[in-house]
């Protein structure tokens, strides 16, 4: 099969990192570069002219939005497929208008991801649809083992040094955790961490 070439746009460092480490394990898929918000998108598809870009809705800068919109207008022969966290139709009706070829959520099975970039690829359309089962997500995908302790332990109603004295880690570690944790689910306060969590089957409610 022929190597599909990707560019990927997302604010987040840590979601973005995560992404391609799971489609590097895609034989057929090559991510090309990562960027930061939709511009520098923009500058890599210039030079790279890609088959697919992958692009976050919400970005500094230059949202997804805008970006897509100048996507298809400047390089129509790149498809592109937003990646985000709203499962709303309205927003994906919108995207696909702009001139998306997928809307794909970050909480969809990875072999979604993959179907989507496939599916584009070769002109066709892709929309994610919201669904329940115990496959792995993209969410949980970027999760490591201790992060998922670490949420468990937090929707227990832990504070940080107690989490700490439990795992048998400093404080500080617990901080970088939770913070990278937060980084990669782009949430802010605990209860939307374990709000998520459960939703994206991170944890289970006893």
């Amino acid at each position: 099969m022929q190597t599909i070439r990707t560019i990927l746009a997302d604010d987040h460092e840590l979601v973005a990192e995560g992404i391609k480490s799971l489609l590097d394990g895609v034989p057929h898929i090559e991510v090309l570069a990562e960027a930061r918000n939709g511009k520098e998108l923009l500058r890599y598809a210039d030079v790279l002219l890609p088959d697919v870009a992958l692009v976050d809705l919400n970005m500094p800068v230059m949202d997804g939005f805008e970006t897509i919109k100048i996507l298809k207008k400047e390089y129509p022969s790149i498809k592109t497929i937003a990646i985000t966290m709203f499962a709303e139709k309205a927003v994906s009706e919108r995207v696909m208008q702009l001139g998306a070829s997928g809307y794909v959520l970050k909480n969809s099975p990875v072999e979604d991801l993959v179907e989507a970039i496939e599916k584009v690829n070769c002109g066709g359309t892709y929309c994610s649809e919201i669904k329940t089962g115990k496959r792995s997500s993209l969410v949980k995908e970027q999760l490591t083992k201790r992060e998922i302790e670490i949420i468990a332990l937090i929707a227990e109603g832990n504070t940080n040094r107690e989490i700490a004295e439990a795992l048998n880690i400093s404080h500080r570690t617990v901080d970088t955790h939770r913070t990278n944790i937060m980084r990669k689910l782009n949430i802010h306060n605990s209860a939307a961490l374990v709000r998520t969590a459960l939703k994206e089957g991170i944890i289970t409610r006893d």
